[in-house]
């Protein structure tokens, strides 16, 4: 019995710092500088953000990717075309589906994505299928990519559910 608690003990004590060392790669929404959500990414680089345009009260979606730690917006789609959008951004449009698509725009944003909500607009992240809201709140969300250590990004998921 002796030994079973000793080999307990030295896992444990191999095993708790190593949810301190080990970093893990995480698209992070933070909210008044508090992870909101920590999104454990892959391979895939690209996320977007959904949302209603508060005058059209129509879709709107701005795809992103990131290279290297910088985040460059891709392309746009929308379903209404009128005052305020921009012409010629990207190098092609084209209409799919009722949507209005301006692709190539490859605009470099910088290490952070910005994003402000409204009370009636549906603010969403879109990352490999899965859509993380984002309500409304009188501060922004900020958009990241980061390397932070396991304990931390089960600590935020465990603070995801709890909200």
């Amino acid at each position: 019995m002796m030994k079973k608690l000793l080999a307990f003990l030295l896992l444990a004590a191999i095993s708790i710092p190593s949810f301190f060392m080990i970093r893990v790669e995480v698209l992070t929404v933070s909210l008044n500088e508090r992870a909101f959500y920590a999104i454990k990414m892959n391979d895939e680089q690209s996320f977007s953000v959904r949302w209603i345009h508060s005058v059209e009260d129509e879709e709107w979606e701005e795809f992103f990717r990131f290279e290297d730690e910088q985040i460059y917006m891709d392309s746009t789609r929308f379903k209404t075309f009128g005052a305020g959008v921009p012409s010629n951004a990207g190098t092609d449009s084209f209409i799919r589906d009722g949507w209005v698509y301006m692709v190539d725009i490859d605009r470099k944003i910088g290490r952070e994505l910005v994003v402000r909500s409204g009370t009636s607009t549906n603010h969403r992240l879109i990352y490999q299928n899965h859509s993380h809201p984002l309500p409304y709140h009188s501060n922004s969300y900020v958009i990241h990519k980061e390397k932070i250590p396991y304990a931390r990004y089960i600590y935020t998921r465990l603070m995801e559910m709890l909200r």
